[in-house]
């Protein structure tokens, strides 16, 4: 489901594999303060309905947008908190070497998605970190 609000680059997220309450939760929460966003910018405005969704749920900020990710939400990489992103960073450290074995396919596609916008970011960051130095960046 891709948004034409203001000519945004959004693929909001969808119900269609859901079976967690918890998740069907955070996807209305979110899709409710998204519908409601005050921000000119989509950026903003998917920012602030995933800053909302986790104080309404309790959750970090990270784990609503992994949810919302691994249910089809899209969208540019400044539209991610920090968190997120250093999470999706962080498990595309091999990616330069094919090394994908540890990325869901719902980030595989939002990396395809963020590479089709040439915002790919800091995929590449990771050369000067092994793994076994790297953080934990489970999200849970």
């Amino acid at each position: 489901m891709n948004n034409n609000k203001n000519d945004s680059i959004v693929a909001l997220p969808h119900f269609d594999k859901v079976k967690a309450s918890d998740e069907r939760e955070i996807i209305q929460i979110f899709l409710s303060a998204w519908t409601h966003g005050r921000y000119a910018d989509d950026k903003q405005n998917v920012l602030h309905a995933i800053y909302k969704t986790a104080d309404l749920t309790g959750n970090s900020d990270a784990f609503i947008a992994k949810t919302l990710v691994d249910n089809g939400l899209k969208a540019q990489r400044d539209s991610f908190p920090q968190e997120f992103l250093r999470h999706v960073d962080y498990l595309t450290l091999g990616r330069d070497q094919g090394v994908l074995a540890h990325i869901t396919r719902s980030y595989q596609s939002l990396i395809q998605f963020w590479e089709a916008l040439d915002e790919a970011g800091d995929l590449s960051m990771a050369g000067c970190m092994h793994h076994h130095d790297a953080p934990s960046h489970a999200l849970v």
